[in-house]
């Protein structure tokens, strides 16, 4: 299972619906149609209204590779932007996965033990 991260953001002049980041959250958490692990959709997603204008998701897709996590990510958002009414005028701006180099080292007693706060036996 691969973690992809995606960041919308709505394009053009601010409207009177100040509540059009929550609904897209909304709409990706609850679109479902035809969308399975199985057809290339979203195993897990967690999205959320980051400002009024902005909406981060995070998708774990069940796929062979990386680049085929991305692609079915890329796939089931656009599919959502195009599927329905209140989605016009937003646009992926940014798509990817974390760096697993960048994550922090693990810290804790046993062999495993990386780190100095605790400090290792």
């Amino acid at each position: 299972m691969y973690l992809v991260t995606a960041l919308l953001v709505r394009a053009g002049p601010e409207g009177p619906d100040r509540r059009a980041a929550v609904e897209l959250a909304d709409r990706l958490r609850s679109y479902r149609s035809g969308a399975s692990p199985r057809d290339g959709g979203p195993a897990h997603l967690y999205a959320t209204a980051r400002s009024l204008r902005a909406v981060a998701a995070t998708l774990f897709m069940e796929c062979p590779d990386a680049l085929h996590a991305e692609l079915a990510a890329l796939d089931f958002l656009l599919g959502v932007l195009t599927a329905g009414p209140g989605t016009g005028g937003w646009h992926l701006v940014a798509l990817g996965r974390p760096d697993p180099r960048r994550f922090p080292d693990r810290k804790g007693q046993g062999p495993t033990c990386h780190g100095t706060t605790p400090p290792c036996p």
